[in-house]
Protein backbone atom coordinates (compact mmCIF):
# COMPACT_ATOMS: atom_id res chain seq x y z
CA UNK A 1 0.00 0.00 0.00
CA UNK A 2 1.08 3.06 -1.02
CA UNK A 3 2.61 5.77 2.00
CA UNK A 4 3.55 9.20 1.03
CA UNK A 5 5.90 12.08 2.51
CA UNK A 6 4.06 15.12 2.82
CA UNK A 7 5.51 17.97 2.05
CA UNK A 8 3.31 20.94 3.30
CA UNK A 9 3.87 24.62 2.28
CA UNK A 10 1.82 25.97 4.73
CA UNK A 11 3.80 24.14 7.55
CA UNK A 12 5.73 27.22 8.59
CA UNK A 13 2.77 29.22 8.76
CA UNK A 14 0.16 26.86 10.10
CA UNK A 15 -0.30 29.16 12.96
CA UNK A 16 -1.59 32.25 11.65
CA UNK A 17 -4.13 30.59 9.70
CA UNK A 18 -6.99 31.24 11.96
CA UNK A 19 -5.65 35.14 12.20
CA UNK A 20 -7.24 37.42 10.59
CA UNK A 21 -4.42 39.68 11.45
CA UNK A 22 -1.73 37.10 9.25
CA UNK A 23 -3.76 37.26 6.01
CA UNK A 24 -2.77 40.41 4.03
CA UNK A 25 -4.79 40.73 0.41
CA UNK A 26 -2.11 41.23 -2.09
CA UNK A 27 -2.06 42.26 -5.96
CA UNK A 28 1.16 41.62 -8.02
CA UNK A 29 0.31 42.40 -11.20
CA UNK A 30 -1.51 46.44 -11.79
CA UNK A 31 -1.08 48.84 -14.39
CA UNK A 32 -1.86 52.60 -15.18
CA UNK A 33 -1.48 55.49 -17.34
CA UNK A 34 2.21 54.94 -17.11
CA UNK A 35 2.16 52.17 -19.78
CA UNK A 36 -1.24 51.61 -21.51
CA UNK A 37 -3.73 51.48 -18.35
CA UNK A 38 -6.55 54.12 -18.06
CA UNK A 39 -6.48 54.58 -14.20
CA UNK A 40 -4.26 57.49 -13.21
CA UNK A 41 -1.19 55.92 -11.52
CA UNK A 42 -1.67 57.70 -8.18
CA UNK A 43 -5.57 56.95 -8.49
CA UNK A 44 -5.25 53.01 -9.31
CA UNK A 45 -2.50 52.80 -5.89
CA UNK A 46 -5.40 54.75 -3.80
CA UNK A 47 -8.06 52.27 -5.27
CA UNK A 48 -6.24 49.70 -3.76
CA UNK A 49 -5.81 50.97 -1.05
CA UNK A 50 -9.76 51.91 -0.75
CA UNK A 51 -10.40 48.23 -1.70
CA UNK A 52 -8.58 46.87 1.71
CA UNK A 53 -5.55 45.70 -0.06
CA UNK A 54 -2.22 45.34 1.91
CA UNK A 55 0.36 44.69 -0.41
CA UNK A 56 0.54 46.22 -3.94
CA UNK A 57 3.14 45.73 -7.17
CA UNK A 58 2.93 48.39 -9.69
CA UNK A 59 4.09 46.33 -13.03
CA UNK A 60 3.68 48.70 -15.95
CA UNK A 61 5.06 47.34 -19.00
CA UNK A 62 8.31 47.91 -19.58
CA UNK A 63 8.70 50.19 -16.81
CA UNK A 64 10.15 49.75 -13.38
CA UNK A 65 8.03 50.09 -10.33
CA UNK A 66 9.58 52.27 -7.72
CA UNK A 67 8.35 54.02 -4.50
CA UNK A 68 4.73 55.86 -5.15
CA UNK A 69 6.02 59.25 -4.42
CA UNK A 70 8.48 58.94 -6.95
CA UNK A 71 7.79 59.51 -11.07
CA UNK A 72 7.63 56.76 -13.11
CA UNK A 73 9.80 56.74 -15.83
CA UNK A 74 8.48 58.02 -19.08
CA UNK A 75 8.82 56.21 -22.31
CA UNK A 76 8.02 57.56 -25.59
CA UNK A 77 5.73 54.64 -26.17
CA UNK A 78 3.25 55.76 -23.72
CA UNK A 79 2.98 59.33 -24.55
CA UNK A 80 -0.25 58.97 -26.57
CA UNK A 81 -1.49 58.91 -22.49
CA UNK A 82 -0.68 62.79 -22.61
CA UNK A 83 -2.24 62.38 -25.88
CA UNK A 84 -5.90 61.45 -24.62
CA UNK A 85 -5.50 63.84 -21.50
CA UNK A 86 -4.36 61.26 -19.58
CA UNK A 87 -2.27 62.16 -15.99
CA UNK A 88 0.83 59.76 -14.54
CA UNK A 89 0.56 61.27 -11.27
CA UNK A 90 3.26 60.13 -8.31
CA UNK A 91 1.41 59.96 -4.68
CA UNK A 92 3.02 62.98 -2.73
CA UNK A 93 5.16 62.60 0.03
CA UNK A 94 2.50 63.15 2.92
CA UNK A 95 0.35 60.51 0.76
CA UNK A 96 2.77 57.82 0.64
CA UNK A 97 3.59 57.67 3.97
CA UNK A 98 -0.40 58.06 5.05
CA UNK A 99 -0.81 55.02 2.74
CA UNK A 100 2.46 53.02 3.36
CA UNK A 101 1.15 53.77 7.42
CA UNK A 102 -2.46 53.16 7.47
CA UNK A 103 -3.29 56.52 8.33
CA UNK A 104 -4.76 57.76 4.72
CA UNK A 105 -8.73 57.85 4.97
CA UNK A 106 -10.36 55.13 3.50
CA UNK A 107 -13.84 53.92 3.91
CA UNK A 108 -15.23 52.07 7.09
CA UNK A 109 -14.32 48.55 7.58
CA UNK A 110 -12.27 48.51 4.22
CA UNK A 111 -8.89 48.15 6.50
CA UNK A 112 -7.24 46.01 8.85
CA UNK A 113 -6.89 48.90 11.34
CA UNK A 114 -3.78 50.56 11.69
CA UNK A 115 -1.69 48.81 9.32
CA UNK A 116 -0.59 50.27 5.59
CA UNK A 117 -0.73 49.16 2.36
CA UNK A 118 3.23 47.68 1.58
CA UNK A 119 4.83 48.63 -1.72
CA UNK A 120 6.16 46.01 -2.73
CA UNK A 121 9.45 47.62 -6.29
CA UNK A 122 10.91 47.18 -7.60
CA UNK A 123 8.70 44.78 -10.16
CA UNK A 124 7.97 45.13 -13.97
CA UNK A 125 6.08 43.15 -16.47
CA UNK A 126 8.40 42.17 -19.06
CA UNK A 127 8.10 42.07 -23.15
CA UNK A 128 6.98 45.27 -23.29
CA UNK A 129 5.63 45.50 -27.08
CA UNK A 130 4.28 42.10 -28.21
CA UNK A 131 1.73 40.84 -30.38
CA UNK A 132 1.84 37.68 -28.47
CA UNK A 133 0.97 37.61 -24.96
CA UNK A 134 4.36 36.04 -23.44
CA UNK A 135 4.21 37.71 -20.59
CA UNK A 136 6.50 37.37 -17.36
CA UNK A 137 6.36 39.39 -14.43
CA UNK A 138 9.52 40.40 -12.71
CA UNK A 139 10.60 41.05 -9.13
CA UNK A 140 13.53 42.62 -6.98
CA UNK A 141 15.24 43.44 -10.32
CA UNK A 142 16.44 46.98 -12.07
CA UNK A 143 16.96 45.68 -15.69
CA UNK A 144 14.28 45.55 -18.71
CA UNK A 145 13.64 49.24 -18.32
CA UNK A 146 12.48 49.94 -22.23
CA UNK A 147 13.14 46.68 -23.05
CA UNK A 148 10.68 46.02 -25.91
CA UNK A 149 10.40 42.33 -25.91
CA UNK A 150 10.94 39.36 -27.82
CA UNK A 151 7.61 37.89 -29.78
CA UNK A 152 6.97 34.32 -28.07
CA UNK A 153 9.83 35.75 -25.30
CA UNK A 154 8.65 34.00 -22.30
CA UNK A 155 12.38 32.39 -21.62
CA UNK A 156 14.48 34.99 -22.24
CA UNK A 157 12.78 37.31 -19.89
CA UNK A 158 12.66 34.50 -17.08
CA UNK A 159 16.56 33.88 -17.95
CA UNK A 160 17.62 37.88 -17.41
CA UNK A 161 15.52 37.97 -14.46
CA UNK A 162 16.98 34.98 -12.90
CA UNK A 163 20.60 36.29 -14.03
CA UNK A 164 19.89 39.01 -11.89
CA UNK A 165 19.03 37.91 -8.63
CA UNK A 166 15.29 38.57 -9.40
CA UNK A 167 12.36 36.33 -8.60
CA UNK A 168 9.26 36.19 -11.79
CA UNK A 169 6.28 34.39 -12.32
CA UNK A 170 4.35 33.85 -15.49
CA UNK A 171 1.65 35.30 -16.99
CA UNK A 172 -1.81 34.74 -18.07
CA UNK A 173 -0.91 31.57 -20.11
CA UNK A 174 -4.48 30.70 -21.33
CA UNK A 175 -3.61 34.37 -23.73
CA UNK A 176 -0.28 33.19 -25.02
CA UNK A 177 -2.22 29.26 -25.96
CA UNK A 178 -5.31 30.96 -26.49
CA UNK A 179 -6.78 28.15 -24.13
CA UNK A 180 -10.22 29.87 -23.68
CA UNK A 181 -11.30 28.71 -27.00
CA UNK A 182 -9.51 25.87 -27.40
CA UNK A 183 -8.95 24.09 -24.21
CA UNK A 184 -7.20 21.09 -25.54
CA UNK A 185 -3.95 23.92 -25.81
CA UNK A 186 -3.90 23.52 -21.94
CA UNK A 187 -2.88 20.21 -21.46
CA UNK A 188 -1.02 19.52 -24.94
CA UNK A 189 2.42 17.93 -24.47
CA UNK A 190 4.38 20.00 -25.99
CA UNK A 191 2.91 23.01 -24.10
CA UNK A 192 3.45 21.63 -20.91
CA UNK A 193 6.97 20.27 -21.77
CA UNK A 194 7.46 24.05 -22.90
CA UNK A 195 6.04 25.65 -19.84
CA UNK A 196 7.56 22.51 -17.47
CA UNK A 197 11.06 22.69 -19.07
CA UNK A 198 11.20 27.21 -17.81
CA UNK A 199 10.33 25.69 -14.04
CA UNK A 200 12.80 22.83 -13.83
CA UNK A 201 15.67 24.96 -15.24
CA UNK A 202 14.82 28.22 -13.28
CA UNK A 203 14.03 27.72 -9.81
CA UNK A 204 13.75 31.83 -9.50
CA UNK A 205 10.83 31.34 -11.78
CA UNK A 206 8.43 30.07 -8.89
CA UNK A 207 4.47 30.04 -10.42
CA UNK A 208 2.53 30.91 -13.03
CA UNK A 209 -0.91 32.92 -12.73
CA UNK A 210 -4.11 30.55 -12.73
CA UNK A 211 -6.24 33.68 -12.20
CA UNK A 212 -6.25 37.04 -13.98
CA UNK A 213 -8.97 39.48 -14.23
CA UNK A 214 -12.38 37.92 -14.66
CA UNK A 215 -11.22 34.84 -16.17
CA UNK A 216 -12.72 35.15 -19.95
CA UNK A 217 -9.28 34.54 -21.84
CA UNK A 218 -7.66 32.65 -18.63
CA UNK A 219 -10.38 30.10 -17.48
CA UNK A 220 -8.57 26.99 -18.19
CA UNK A 221 -5.14 27.93 -16.72
CA UNK A 222 -5.74 25.21 -13.82
CA UNK A 223 -5.79 22.82 -16.50
CA UNK A 224 -2.85 23.97 -17.48
CA UNK A 225 -0.79 24.51 -14.02
CA UNK A 226 -2.68 20.67 -12.83
CA UNK A 227 -0.43 19.83 -16.35
CA UNK A 228 2.59 21.56 -15.01
CA UNK A 229 2.21 20.10 -11.45
CA UNK A 230 2.42 16.65 -12.53
CA UNK A 231 5.69 17.66 -15.33
CA UNK A 232 7.60 19.23 -12.32
CA UNK A 233 7.20 18.10 -8.91
CA UNK A 234 9.10 14.76 -10.28
CA UNK A 235 11.84 17.17 -10.86
CA UNK A 236 12.12 18.10 -7.49
CA UNK A 237 10.19 21.26 -7.02
CA UNK A 238 6.65 22.81 -7.39
CA UNK A 239 4.83 25.69 -9.53
CA UNK A 240 3.01 27.95 -7.36
CA UNK A 241 -0.32 29.84 -8.33
CA UNK A 242 -0.92 32.94 -8.27
CA UNK A 243 -3.70 35.52 -8.56
CA UNK A 244 -4.08 39.00 -9.85
CA UNK A 245 -6.08 41.30 -11.40
CA UNK A 246 -3.99 42.38 -13.85
CA UNK A 247 -5.83 46.10 -13.14
CA UNK A 248 -5.81 48.31 -16.02
CA UNK A 249 -8.77 50.42 -15.07
CA UNK A 250 -10.12 50.80 -11.65
CA UNK A 251 -13.42 49.21 -11.80
CA UNK A 252 -10.99 46.02 -12.79
CA UNK A 253 -8.96 46.14 -9.11
CA UNK A 254 -11.22 43.61 -6.24
CA UNK A 255 -11.47 40.72 -9.21
CA UNK A 256 -8.34 38.28 -8.61
CA UNK A 257 -5.55 38.76 -5.93
CA UNK A 258 -3.92 36.61 -3.28
CA UNK A 259 -4.30 35.73 0.30
CA UNK A 260 -0.75 35.89 1.60
CA UNK A 261 -0.27 34.29 5.08
CA UNK A 262 2.50 36.47 7.26
CA UNK A 263 4.01 37.56 10.17
CA UNK A 264 3.35 40.85 11.06
CA UNK A 265 6.70 42.01 9.43
CA UNK A 266 5.94 42.11 5.69
CA UNK A 267 8.86 43.78 4.42
CA UNK A 268 10.24 42.94 0.63
CA UNK A 269 12.22 39.97 2.48
CA UNK A 270 9.69 38.27 4.17
CA UNK A 271 7.36 39.17 0.37
CA UNK A 272 10.57 37.62 -1.18
CA UNK A 273 10.40 34.20 0.80
CA UNK A 274 6.67 33.81 0.90
CA UNK A 275 6.32 34.32 -3.09
CA UNK A 276 9.36 31.99 -3.32
CA UNK A 277 7.77 29.10 -0.79
CA UNK A 278 4.28 29.27 -1.74
CA UNK A 279 2.82 30.46 1.53
CA UNK A 280 -0.47 32.01 0.02
CA UNK A 281 -3.61 30.97 -1.45
CA UNK A 282 -4.77 32.45 -5.05
CA UNK A 283 -8.54 34.01 -5.01
CA UNK A 284 -10.61 35.14 -7.27
CA UNK A 285 -14.65 36.40 -8.12
CA UNK A 286 -14.78 34.65 -11.44
CA UNK A 287 -14.07 30.95 -12.20
CA UNK A 288 -16.54 29.74 -14.80
CA UNK A 289 -15.15 26.22 -14.88
CA UNK A 290 -15.53 26.14 -11.24
CA UNK A 291 -18.58 28.50 -9.85
CA UNK A 292 -20.41 28.56 -13.26
CA UNK A 293 -21.64 30.52 -16.01
CA UNK A 294 -24.18 32.46 -14.51
CA UNK A 295 -22.50 33.03 -11.09
CA UNK A 296 -22.24 36.38 -9.17
CA UNK A 297 -19.98 36.81 -6.47
CA UNK A 298 -21.37 38.99 -2.90
CA UNK A 299 -19.74 39.13 0.27
CA UNK A 300 -16.02 37.97 1.70
CA UNK A 301 -13.50 35.79 -0.60
CA UNK A 302 -13.47 31.92 1.29
CA UNK A 303 -10.42 31.82 4.15
CA UNK A 304 -8.76 29.22 5.34
CA UNK A 305 -8.39 29.26 8.91
CA UNK A 306 -6.87 25.75 9.73
CA UNK A 307 -4.35 23.59 7.75
CA UNK A 308 -2.58 19.88 8.94
CA UNK A 309 -0.59 17.60 7.22
CA UNK A 310 -0.53 14.16 9.02
CA UNK A 311 1.68 11.93 8.08
CA UNK A 312 1.02 9.28 10.18
CA UNK A 313 -2.48 9.11 9.29
CA UNK A 314 -2.11 9.80 5.70
CA UNK A 315 -4.90 12.46 5.97
CA UNK A 316 -4.74 16.49 5.43
CA UNK A 317 -7.52 18.24 7.24
CA UNK A 318 -8.46 21.92 6.42
CA UNK A 319 -11.44 24.42 7.67
CA UNK A 320 -12.68 27.26 6.03
CA UNK A 321 -14.88 29.91 6.75
CA UNK A 322 -16.73 32.11 4.39
CA UNK A 323 -17.55 28.53 2.35
CA UNK A 324 -20.18 26.07 1.19
CA UNK A 325 -17.78 23.61 -0.35
CA UNK A 326 -14.57 21.59 -0.29
CA UNK A 327 -13.10 20.11 -3.14
CA UNK A 328 -9.76 17.98 -3.23
CA UNK A 329 -7.35 17.82 -6.97
CA UNK A 330 -5.28 15.81 -8.07
CA UNK A 331 -4.35 15.21 -11.69
CA UNK A 332 -6.45 17.57 -12.85
CA UNK A 333 -9.90 15.82 -11.21
CA UNK A 334 -12.21 16.09 -8.48
CA UNK A 335 -11.33 13.48 -6.18
CA UNK A 336 -13.17 14.40 -2.98
CA UNK A 337 -15.23 17.75 -1.90
CA UNK A 338 -17.18 18.23 1.51
CA UNK A 339 -20.13 20.36 2.04
CA UNK A 340 -21.89 22.58 4.94
CA UNK A 341 -24.19 25.07 5.90
CA UNK A 342 -23.62 28.20 7.72
CA UNK A 343 -20.57 29.49 6.26
CA UNK A 344 -17.98 26.62 7.60
CA UNK A 345 -17.02 23.52 5.90
CA UNK A 346 -14.04 21.59 7.81
CA UNK A 347 -12.61 18.33 5.59
CA UNK A 348 -10.28 15.75 6.07
CA UNK A 349 -8.87 13.91 3.10
CA UNK A 350 -7.72 10.48 3.26
CA UNK A 351 -4.46 9.91 1.02
CA UNK A 352 -5.17 6.17 1.76
CA UNK A 353 -9.03 6.27 0.28
CA UNK A 354 -6.95 8.10 -2.75
CA UNK A 355 -3.65 6.73 -3.39
CA UNK A 356 -4.22 5.18 -6.60
CA UNK A 357 -5.90 8.08 -7.96
CA UNK A 358 -2.85 10.27 -6.89
CA UNK A 359 0.69 11.05 -8.55
CA UNK A 360 2.44 13.57 -6.68
CA UNK A 361 0.24 16.12 -5.29
CA UNK A 362 -3.41 17.05 -4.15
CA UNK A 363 -4.47 20.50 -3.84
CA UNK A 364 -8.12 21.93 -2.51
CA UNK A 365 -9.96 24.80 -3.29
CA UNK A 366 -13.01 26.35 -1.13
CA UNK A 367 -15.67 27.71 -3.15
CA UNK A 368 -18.13 30.48 -1.63
CA UNK A 369 -21.27 32.83 -2.12
CA UNK A 370 -17.81 35.30 -2.74
CA UNK A 371 -16.09 33.25 -5.01
CA UNK A 372 -12.93 31.04 -4.93
CA UNK A 373 -10.03 30.56 -2.77
CA UNK A 374 -7.16 27.78 -4.21
CA UNK A 375 -4.10 26.32 -2.01
CA UNK A 376 -0.93 25.35 -3.25
CA UNK A 377 -0.14 22.15 -4.27
CA UNK A 378 1.04 19.90 -1.39
CA UNK A 379 3.08 17.60 -2.61
CA UNK A 380 3.48 13.59 -1.95
CA UNK A 381 6.04 11.35 -2.21
CA UNK A 382 5.56 7.14 -2.37
CA UNK A 383 9.52 7.01 -2.80
CA UNK A 384 9.22 6.56 -6.27
CA UNK A 385 9.15 10.16 -7.47
CA UNK A 386 11.62 10.05 -9.69
CA UNK A 387 9.97 7.42 -11.98
CA UNK A 388 7.08 9.59 -12.77
CA UNK A 389 9.47 12.18 -14.79
CA UNK A 390 8.25 12.49 -18.11
CA UNK A 391 10.67 12.25 -20.84
CA UNK A 392 10.79 14.07 -23.90
CA UNK A 393 10.29 11.69 -26.67
CA UNK A 394 11.88 13.68 -29.44
CA UNK A 395 15.47 13.07 -30.54
CA UNK A 396 18.33 14.66 -30.54
CA UNK A 397 17.83 16.42 -34.48
CA UNK A 398 13.75 16.73 -33.84
CA UNK A 399 14.41 19.15 -31.02
CA UNK A 400 16.86 20.88 -33.03
CA UNK A 401 14.74 21.07 -36.10
CA UNK A 402 11.81 22.29 -33.44
CA UNK A 403 14.11 24.79 -31.75
CA UNK A 404 14.79 26.33 -35.08
CA UNK A 405 10.75 26.51 -35.97
CA UNK A 406 9.89 28.30 -33.01
CA UNK A 407 12.66 30.69 -33.56
CA UNK A 408 11.24 31.50 -37.38
CA UNK A 409 7.69 31.76 -35.77
CA UNK A 410 9.13 34.22 -33.19
CA UNK A 411 9.90 36.50 -35.40
CA UNK A 412 8.15 40.08 -35.67
CA UNK A 413 7.19 39.41 -39.09
CA UNK A 414 6.20 36.04 -39.28
CA UNK A 415 4.03 37.02 -36.05
CA UNK A 416 3.23 40.26 -38.53
CA UNK A 417 1.15 37.87 -41.07
CA UNK A 418 -0.12 35.74 -38.68
CA UNK A 419 -1.83 38.44 -36.84
CA UNK A 420 -3.05 39.66 -39.99
CA UNK A 421 -4.57 36.56 -41.37
CA UNK A 422 -6.02 35.78 -37.99
CA UNK A 423 -7.93 39.09 -38.03
CA UNK A 424 -8.97 38.81 -41.74
CA UNK A 425 -10.47 35.44 -40.61
CA UNK A 426 -12.09 36.64 -37.79
CA UNK A 427 -13.75 39.76 -39.99
CA UNK A 428 -14.61 37.08 -42.24
CA UNK A 429 -16.41 34.54 -39.42
CA UNK A 430 -18.43 37.95 -38.23
CA UNK A 431 -19.69 38.64 -41.57
CA UNK A 432 -20.74 35.08 -42.16
CA UNK A 433 -22.86 35.34 -39.42
CA UNK A 434 -23.71 38.45 -40.01
CA UNK A 435 -22.82 40.81 -37.08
Amino acid sequence: MKRFKIRNPYATVAAFLGDPAHHYKTNLHTHSTVSDGTADYADMIKGHYYEGFDILAMTDHGIIGRPWNQKPAELPLYYFQYLVGNKKTPLTDEEFAAITDGTYPAPEGARTPGRGMHCLCPAIERNMVTWTKSHVNGFFVTRGEGDWGKENGFLYAVKDIADEGGVSFINHPGDWLESTHHPENATKPENVRFFGDIFVNYPSCVGTEIFNYNGHDTKNDRLLWDALLRYVIPHGRSVWGFANSDAHKLNQIDTSFMDFILPQDYSDAVMRTAMESGTFFAQSRYAVNELGEGFHAEGPLPRVTALTADEDAQTVSVTAENASKIQWIADGKVLAEASAEGGTVASTFSLTDHADNISCYVRFQVLGKGGITASQAITLDDGALESLIIKDPRSVVQKVTDEREFARKSTRLYILRQETARSRARKKARKAAGK
